[in-house]
């Protein structure tokens, strides 16, 4: 078998990209060379900046540390809410490299290249080579998929075994052979890394593919499917049977909090609007989604069943997540190769026309551009009014504000915005002549940051901004029972002395300290800290608090737990008493 996608040999229009099954050197080595570019630029450079990434890798360090590889541990107490194959990928990083924030994210950022080679493996054997260079190109380069592949997440690694599993699923269709088998090795450790979801996103895309094209009959011995599933089983259950043994109410937990509270009710956790990845989409895939309206797949005898695969894969991926009521921007991960396959087919079939319909190929037609350039500026202005209109509603900590915007620029955004808010504004802008920021900060402007700048100096310009505007809202210092914390300076004294505590503890003790003689509730610390529900495994706010006692209560109590509630922070000592 070759390898090569029978369309392309018969037709004129994917002679031209015709390719061996193996990948040529140079290929394969430009595209590596470009990978790692991408993925590996600057990778330990910045410290663990989202709050997953703190959460992972301190589970990983903890792995290492104990060695218990089993249960994750967050803080030390039980953290079940992800099966553990990022944190077992991350602890083996630790332990060759040390822990860092390079160690932390290199198992992350080589899964991101291992879907890069995948797709273009991929594209070289459905389409061919100019599909599957052009391919890998478009994914390395989209936004959402380099940022996420420096982000300590499991977002990526599930990503790269789906698009392994997909596109083998495919092959396997096109070539039969052992692709199958690689499909389901991949859909085990996906459900490893990130549960059923793993498995669920490939074989529904297969499925409905073939449903689509009448070709279901058989489907089940043609793929293996039982000795499949069979080999899935024996990768992914032992450790979520050994969970469910060792871990009571594991099973309730992830299975059904988790998964089906999670997909079902709108309160429970991300809750956003039906229409949500598809800006998601048309941003991160910037800036080739600007081109798609332009491009032309042309509905030739010459068509390739990849082409519809592709497009299947990517809208079970997106209309999955999207009938979720949990939505988050990673999510829609894993339907960015298929689309990048999809765009590379678009320009190819632009650049590289069939034979036959060159003759009727028309020249672009430039009104395309006069007509759709009003509209996209147009466009732009209403996105302008409406965030304008929506600061003024209030709601935002800080606002970021270019200078050069279409229609309104950043000088008059800012004037007018001012007439009604207070809210803190940063212009950062390419416009740095000192006359610019002169005016800009007269207008009310709280700083003033110029381009090209230090992604650093900006988040401790942006922190700076947040330190000076907390304190002005109610946020002054408070002194309670001998215990003083201050907002603005994130600091902390028990009866004048210096007490070090963690960010999270600090939140905590002021979210105490603030209604000093009132229970507050755990859920409320996990609704305001965590941004979630607390739930059976959600031990870390005790823990937290426990070391908050240990390092407040060297000469007297000044917590209170009310057990089956909350906790209490104590006006005077008295208050410890329990009747």
């Amino acid at each position: 078998m070759s390898g090569i996608a029978p369309t392309e040999i018969s037709s004129p229009a994917f002679a031209a990209s015709s390719a061996p099954a193996t990948p040529g050197p140079y290929d394969l080595g430009a595209i590596v060379a470009l990978a790692l570019a991408v993925c590996m630029f600057h990778l330990g450079s910045f410290g663990l900046w989202e709050p997953d990434e703190a959460r992972y890798a301190e589970i990983a360090r903890e792995m290492l540390q104990s060695g218990n590889l089993l249960v994750p541990h967050l803080n030390y107490v039980a953290y079940v809410e992800k099966p553990p194959l990022l944190y077992w990928l991350t602890t083996l990083s630790f332990r060759i490299f040390g822990v860092s924030e390079f160690a932390a994210r290199l198992p992350v950022a080589l899964s991101a290249i291992a879907g890069i080679l995948a797709t273009y493996f991929f594209a070289l054997r459905a389409f061919g080579r100019r599909h599957a260079l052009l391919a890998a190109a478009v994914l390395t380069t989209t936004p959402l998929y380099a940022l996420m592949a420096q982000v300590l997440t499991t977002d990526m690694t599930l990503t790269a075994l789906i698009t392994i599993a997909t596109f083998s699923l495919y092959l396997h269709w096109l070539e039969g052979g052992r692709w199958c088998w690689l499909a389901y090795v991949a859909m085990g450790l996906a459900v490893m890394t990130k549960g059923p979801v793993g498995a669920a996103l490939p074989i529904l895309s297969i499925l409905i593919w073939l449903a689509l094209k009448r070709e279901l009959a058989g489907a089940i011995a043609k793929f293996r499917a039982v000795p499949g599933i069979i080999l899935m089983i024996l990768i992914a259950a032992p450790w979520f049977i050994a969970m469910t043994i060792r871990e009571p109410g594991f099973a309730n937990f992830y299975f059904v909090g988790e998964h089906i509270r999670r997909v079902f009710e709108t309160d429970y956790s991300h809750s956003e609007a039906f229409y949500f990845y598809l800006p998601v989409l048309a941003i991160g895939l910037l800036p080739w989604s600007l081109l798609v309206p332009f491009l032309t797949w042309r509905a030739a005898a010459a068509r390739n069943p990849a082409r519809s695969f592709c497009l299947v894969a990517a809208s079970v991926t997106v209309v999955a997540f999207s009938c979720a009521s949990a939505k988050l921007i990673p999510y829609v991960l894993p339907a960015v190769p298929p689309l990048a396959v999809l765009i590379a087919d678009g320009l190819v079939s632009l650049a590289w026309p069939a034979a036959e319909s060159r003759a009727a190929l028309r020249v672009p037609d430039s009104r395309i551009l006069l007509e759709s350039g009003p509209m996209l500026a147009l466009l732009g202005a209403g996105v302008i009014v409406a965030a304008l209109e929506a600061a003024q509603q209030g709601g935002f900590d800080l606002i970021v504000l270019d200078v050069m915007l279409p229609g309104l620029d950043g000088f008059e955004i800012l004037k007018r915005l001012r007439v009604t808010s207070r809210v803190p504004v940063l212009m950062l802008t390419a416009r740095g002549e000192d006359v610019d920021r002169i005016i800009g900060l007269e207008l009310g402007a709280d700083d003033y940051l110029p381009k090209p700048f230090n992604p650093r100096e900006l988040t401790a310009r942006v922190r700076a901004i947040l330190r000076r505007t907390e304190n002005k809202i109610n946020r002054g210092r408070v002194e309670i029972n001998g215990v003083a914390l201050d907002p603005g300076t994130r600091e902390v004294t028990s009866d004048g002395k210096p007490i070090e505590v963690t960010t999270l503890e600090f939140d905590i003790l002021e979210q105490l300290m603030r209604n000093a003689g009132r229970v507050v509730s755990r859920d409320g610390l996990m609704e305001s800290l965590y941004n979630r529900k607390a739930t059976p495994f959600d031990r870390s706010i005790d823990m937290h608090v426990s070391h908050l006692r240990r390092k407040l209560e060297s000469s007297r109590p000044v917590i209170k737990t009310i057990r089956g509630v909350g906790y209490q922070f104590c006006q005077s000592p008295e208050d410890v008493v329990i009747g």
